[in-house]
């Protein structure tokens, strides 16, 4: 009698391992297998001719921008431009227009620096334009269009803005700036 106990507890003892390691395996597999990785954009770099002379380009002494880097999709060309508030005070920008001309075309392309589907109270759109002193502001331009650009070191960008509610208008040329290539997307 005690060792029927005893095959039975044993019994019991061995499927109680057997179905918790079926139930962990099972569990893990469920896990594996319902979460797929995301797929990376495919990409590629091409790089910007850029010529050896230097163009003067139009730069306030206490305010400045640069070209930091351009992306091209399938349907937009995403320019990311650094400001530079050089002066002593803090700036408040707005920009009026921002252009993409093209050496290589021969025309120029109208840029959108709204902010799109963000929602932000009025403080909050007054602090995103705000350059402190010595501070940078970096801001990214979408320039929707359908063709894939060839960019030049003659291209430039053309921004007529206010700072402090004082209207000017700066450039900057592809050649001078800090970007050398494109990433294509």
């Amino acid at each position: 009698m005690i060792i029927n106990v005893i095959i039975v507890a044993a019994i019991i003892g061995v499927l109680a391992v057997v179905m918790r390691f079926f139930k962990i395996n099972n569990v893990q597999k469920e896990t594996v297998s319902s979460y797929e990785i995301p797929k990376e954009p495919e990409f590629y770099f091409v790089p910007i001719l850029k010529d050896v002379e230097l163009i003067q380009n139009d730069q306030i002494n206490d305010f400045s921008f640069d070209i930091s880097s351009i992306i091209q999709d399938k349907d937009a060309q995403d320019i990311l431009l650094t400001f530079s508030n050089n002066s002593t005070a803090h700036v408040r920008i707005e920009f009026i227009e921002i252009l993409f001309v093209s050496h290589i075309y021969n025309k120029s392309f109208l840029g959108d620096s709204s902010y799109k589907d963000l929602t932000m109270g009025t403080n909050d759109i007054i602090l995103k334009n705000t350059i402190i002193s010595g501070g940078n502001l970096v801001r990214n331009i979408i320039f929707e269009t359908s063709e894939k650009f060839q960019f030049s070191g003659k291209d430039e960008i053309i921004i007529k803005l206010y700072i402090n509610n004082i209207e000017y208008t700066l450039s900057q040329n592809i050649n001078n700036s800090k970007v050398k290539e494109v990433k294509v997307i």
